[in-house]
Protein backbone atom coordinates (compact mmCIF):
# COMPACT_ATOMS: atom_id res chain seq x y z
CA UNK A 1 0.00 0.00 0.00
CA UNK A 2 1.57 2.87 -1.13
CA UNK A 3 1.47 6.72 0.99
CA UNK A 4 -1.29 8.50 -0.88
CA UNK A 5 -3.67 5.29 -0.01
CA UNK A 6 -2.33 5.11 3.42
CA UNK A 7 -3.97 8.85 4.66
CA UNK A 8 -6.75 7.79 2.52
CA UNK A 9 -7.47 5.35 4.85
CA UNK A 10 -9.96 5.82 7.67
CA UNK A 11 -8.47 5.65 11.29
CA UNK A 12 -9.33 2.31 12.25
CA UNK A 13 -12.24 2.82 15.08
CA UNK A 14 -13.14 6.62 14.44
CA UNK A 15 -16.06 7.43 14.81
CA UNK A 16 -18.52 7.86 11.23
CA UNK A 17 -19.03 11.90 9.95
CA UNK A 18 -21.27 13.81 11.65
CA UNK A 19 -24.36 13.40 9.59
CA UNK A 20 -25.30 16.39 7.25
CA UNK A 21 -27.75 19.44 8.64
CA UNK A 22 -31.34 18.71 7.54
CA UNK A 23 -33.18 21.08 5.41
CA UNK A 24 -34.80 23.94 7.67
CA UNK A 25 -38.50 23.27 7.97
CA UNK A 26 -40.92 25.98 6.67
CA UNK A 27 -44.39 26.46 7.68
CA UNK A 28 -46.96 24.74 5.27
CA UNK A 29 -49.73 26.64 4.35
CA UNK A 30 -51.23 23.86 2.06
CA UNK A 31 -51.08 21.67 4.75
CA UNK A 32 -52.83 23.96 7.64
CA UNK A 33 -56.02 24.51 5.15
CA UNK A 34 -56.56 21.07 4.67
CA UNK A 35 -55.77 19.84 7.86
CA UNK A 36 -59.58 19.93 8.59
CA UNK A 37 -60.59 17.74 5.11
CA UNK A 38 -58.05 15.20 5.88
CA UNK A 39 -59.46 13.65 9.06
CA UNK A 40 -61.26 10.29 8.20
CA UNK A 41 -64.15 11.60 10.66
CA UNK A 42 -63.90 15.11 8.96
CA UNK A 43 -67.30 15.11 7.89
CA UNK A 44 -69.35 14.12 11.45
CA UNK A 45 -66.66 16.51 13.01
CA UNK A 46 -68.24 19.58 10.85
CA UNK A 47 -71.48 18.26 11.78
CA UNK A 48 -70.80 18.89 15.48
CA UNK A 49 -69.09 22.25 14.94
CA UNK A 50 -71.94 23.39 12.91
CA UNK A 51 -73.77 22.82 15.81
CA UNK A 52 -71.34 24.92 18.28
CA UNK A 53 -71.19 27.83 15.54
CA UNK A 54 -75.40 27.57 16.00
CA UNK A 55 -74.91 27.54 19.82
CA UNK A 56 -72.67 31.07 19.92
CA UNK A 57 -75.71 33.03 20.86
CA UNK A 58 -76.59 31.36 24.25
CA UNK A 59 -74.23 32.69 26.74
CA UNK A 60 -70.94 32.38 24.09
CA UNK A 61 -71.41 28.18 24.66
CA UNK A 62 -70.37 27.46 21.01
CA UNK A 63 -68.15 30.27 21.29
CA UNK A 64 -66.14 28.20 24.04
CA UNK A 65 -66.32 24.95 22.05
CA UNK A 66 -65.18 25.81 18.80
CA UNK A 67 -61.57 27.94 20.91
CA UNK A 68 -61.41 24.53 22.55
CA UNK A 69 -61.63 22.76 19.36
CA UNK A 70 -59.04 24.80 18.09
CA UNK A 71 -56.75 24.94 21.12
CA UNK A 72 -57.14 20.82 21.08
CA UNK A 73 -56.34 20.97 16.93
CA UNK A 74 -53.00 22.70 18.04
CA UNK A 75 -52.37 20.25 21.12
CA UNK A 76 -52.55 17.20 18.27
CA UNK A 77 -50.16 18.53 15.82
CA UNK A 78 -47.96 19.94 18.74
CA UNK A 79 -47.96 15.56 19.76
CA UNK A 80 -47.60 15.01 15.61
CA UNK A 81 -50.32 13.28 15.19
CA UNK A 82 -51.29 12.34 11.83
CA UNK A 83 -55.25 13.86 12.18
CA UNK A 84 -54.80 16.03 15.60
CA UNK A 85 -58.46 17.21 15.59
CA UNK A 86 -60.34 15.63 18.79
CA UNK A 87 -63.37 13.56 18.97
CA UNK A 88 -65.99 15.91 20.00
CA UNK A 89 -67.60 12.96 22.00
CA UNK A 90 -64.87 12.09 24.12
CA UNK A 91 -63.20 15.28 24.69
CA UNK A 92 -66.38 17.37 25.18
CA UNK A 93 -65.51 18.57 28.59
CA UNK A 94 -62.11 19.10 27.78
CA UNK A 95 -62.85 20.80 25.05
CA UNK A 96 -65.50 23.18 27.04
CA UNK A 97 -62.46 23.92 29.72
CA UNK A 98 -59.76 24.60 26.60
CA UNK A 99 -62.09 27.01 25.30
CA UNK A 100 -62.99 28.79 28.33
CA UNK A 101 -59.42 29.21 29.23
CA UNK A 102 -58.53 30.25 25.52
CA UNK A 103 -61.27 33.11 25.77
CA UNK A 104 -59.64 34.63 29.10
CA UNK A 105 -56.58 34.61 27.94
CA UNK A 106 -57.84 36.63 24.72
CA UNK A 107 -60.02 38.98 26.64
CA UNK A 108 -57.24 39.65 29.07
CA UNK A 109 -54.75 40.41 26.21
CA UNK A 110 -56.88 42.67 24.68
CA UNK A 111 -58.52 44.57 27.81
CA UNK A 112 -54.59 45.42 28.86
CA UNK A 113 -53.98 46.67 25.45
CA UNK A 114 -56.88 48.97 24.87
CA UNK A 115 -56.49 50.09 28.68
CA UNK A 116 -53.09 51.38 28.41
CA UNK A 117 -53.93 53.39 25.44
CA UNK A 118 -57.12 54.80 26.80
CA UNK A 119 -55.52 55.75 29.87
CA UNK A 120 -52.96 58.12 28.14
CA UNK A 121 -56.17 59.15 26.23
CA UNK A 122 -58.07 60.39 29.04
CA UNK A 123 -54.64 62.21 30.68
CA UNK A 124 -54.39 64.20 27.33
CA UNK A 125 -57.98 64.97 27.91
CA UNK A 126 -56.98 66.39 31.35
CA UNK A 127 -55.11 68.02 30.42
CA UNK A 128 -56.91 70.08 27.44
CA UNK A 129 -59.63 70.73 30.24
CA UNK A 130 -57.07 72.12 32.71
CA UNK A 131 -55.39 73.99 30.00
CA UNK A 132 -59.37 75.58 29.03
CA UNK A 133 -59.95 76.38 32.41
CA UNK A 134 -56.86 78.15 33.57
CA UNK A 135 -56.47 79.78 29.86
CA UNK A 136 -52.92 77.99 29.84
CA UNK A 137 -53.26 76.96 25.86
CA UNK A 138 -49.57 75.61 26.10
CA UNK A 139 -51.09 73.22 28.64
CA UNK A 140 -53.72 72.51 26.10
CA UNK A 141 -51.47 71.72 23.43
CA UNK A 142 -49.23 69.41 25.57
CA UNK A 143 -52.56 67.43 26.15
CA UNK A 144 -53.57 67.27 22.60
CA UNK A 145 -50.46 66.08 21.44
CA UNK A 146 -50.66 63.18 24.15
CA UNK A 147 -53.90 62.26 23.03
CA UNK A 148 -52.47 61.81 19.37
CA UNK A 149 -50.03 60.20 20.98
CA UNK A 150 -52.43 57.88 23.33
CA UNK A 151 -54.26 57.09 19.55
CA UNK A 152 -50.94 55.73 17.92
CA UNK A 153 -49.92 53.83 21.42
CA UNK A 154 -53.42 52.62 21.52
CA UNK A 155 -53.67 51.31 17.74
CA UNK A 156 -49.68 49.86 18.57
CA UNK A 157 -50.72 48.01 21.86
CA UNK A 158 -53.51 46.37 20.26
CA UNK A 159 -51.45 44.98 17.23
CA UNK A 160 -49.02 44.04 20.17
CA UNK A 161 -51.03 41.67 22.00
CA UNK A 162 -52.37 40.43 18.56
CA UNK A 163 -49.49 39.66 17.58
CA UNK A 164 -48.19 38.22 20.75
CA UNK A 165 -51.32 36.51 21.26
CA UNK A 166 -50.78 33.13 18.75
CA UNK A 167 -47.42 32.67 20.58
CA UNK A 168 -49.24 32.52 24.01
CA UNK A 169 -51.87 30.04 22.62
CA UNK A 170 -49.03 27.90 21.67
CA UNK A 171 -48.17 27.43 25.38
CA UNK A 172 -52.12 27.19 26.12
CA UNK A 173 -52.17 24.42 23.91
CA UNK A 174 -49.11 22.79 24.89
CA UNK A 175 -49.67 22.98 28.54
CA UNK A 176 -53.30 23.16 29.42
CA UNK A 177 -52.84 26.04 32.11
CA UNK A 178 -54.35 29.22 32.59
CA UNK A 179 -51.17 30.45 33.14
CA UNK A 180 -49.28 29.73 30.61
CA UNK A 181 -51.60 31.61 28.30
CA UNK A 182 -49.81 34.87 29.97
CA UNK A 183 -46.07 33.35 30.01
CA UNK A 184 -44.89 35.88 27.85
CA UNK A 185 -40.94 35.33 28.25
CA UNK A 186 -41.96 31.99 26.58
CA UNK A 187 -44.06 33.82 24.35
CA UNK A 188 -41.27 35.59 23.17
CA UNK A 189 -38.67 32.84 22.86
CA UNK A 190 -41.28 31.32 20.65
CA UNK A 191 -41.20 33.88 18.12
CA UNK A 192 -37.52 34.28 18.45
CA UNK A 193 -37.21 30.78 17.79
CA UNK A 194 -39.74 30.86 14.58
CA UNK A 195 -39.09 34.35 13.33
CA UNK A 196 -39.46 33.21 9.49
CA UNK A 197 -42.74 30.83 10.38
CA UNK A 198 -43.99 33.06 12.70
CA UNK A 199 -44.22 36.17 10.43
CA UNK A 200 -46.34 33.34 7.95
CA UNK A 201 -48.16 32.66 10.55
CA UNK A 202 -49.66 35.86 11.07
CA UNK A 203 -50.34 36.30 7.65
CA UNK A 204 -51.90 32.89 7.62
CA UNK A 205 -54.28 33.93 9.83
CA UNK A 206 -55.48 37.46 8.39
CA UNK A 207 -55.81 35.35 4.99
CA UNK A 208 -57.89 32.45 7.23
CA UNK A 209 -59.95 34.91 8.74
CA UNK A 210 -60.85 36.18 5.26
CA UNK A 211 -61.52 33.14 3.95
CA UNK A 212 -63.94 32.45 6.99
CA UNK A 213 -65.73 35.85 6.42
CA UNK A 214 -66.00 34.97 2.76
CA UNK A 215 -67.99 31.64 3.24
CA UNK A 216 -70.53 33.87 3.31
CA UNK A 217 -70.66 34.27 -0.46
CA UNK A 218 -71.58 30.84 -1.01
CA UNK A 219 -75.29 31.39 0.62
CA UNK A 220 -75.92 32.31 4.48
CA UNK A 221 -75.73 28.39 5.00
CA UNK A 222 -72.09 28.38 3.91
CA UNK A 223 -70.82 30.70 7.11
CA UNK A 224 -71.45 27.79 9.59
CA UNK A 225 -69.06 25.20 8.27
CA UNK A 226 -66.81 28.42 7.41
CA UNK A 227 -66.60 29.16 10.65
CA UNK A 228 -66.25 25.88 11.80
CA UNK A 229 -63.16 25.37 9.73
CA UNK A 230 -61.36 28.80 10.56
CA UNK A 231 -61.71 28.09 14.39
CA UNK A 232 -60.06 24.34 13.39
CA UNK A 233 -57.44 25.68 10.74
CA UNK A 234 -56.64 28.34 13.20
CA UNK A 235 -55.45 25.61 15.71
CA UNK A 236 -53.50 23.64 12.76
CA UNK A 237 -51.84 27.03 12.03
CA UNK A 238 -50.68 27.60 15.65
CA UNK A 239 -49.78 24.46 16.67
CA UNK A 240 -47.74 23.39 13.40
CA UNK A 241 -45.57 27.03 13.83
CA UNK A 242 -45.11 26.12 17.50
CA UNK A 243 -43.71 22.57 16.49
CA UNK A 244 -41.47 24.40 14.31
CA UNK A 245 -40.48 26.34 17.08
CA UNK A 246 -39.68 23.85 19.29
CA UNK A 247 -42.78 23.95 21.73
CA UNK A 248 -43.42 20.42 22.59
CA UNK A 249 -47.24 18.71 24.77
CA UNK A 250 -45.99 18.74 28.73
Amino acid sequence: MNDASAIEDPTPGAPPPPPADPPPQRFDFSGVLGTAFRDPHALGKFLVGCVAVLLIPFLGLGLFLLLGFGVRTARGVLRGDEHPMPDWGNEFGGILMDGLKAAVVIVVHIVVAVAVGLALLAFGGLLIGFGEADDAPGLMVVGALIGLFSLFLLMMTVLLAKGILPANLMNLAATGSLASGFAFGDAFDNVRRARGNYFFLLLTLIFIAILGDLSIVLCIVGVIPGTFWQFATFGAAIGQVGRLAGVRVR
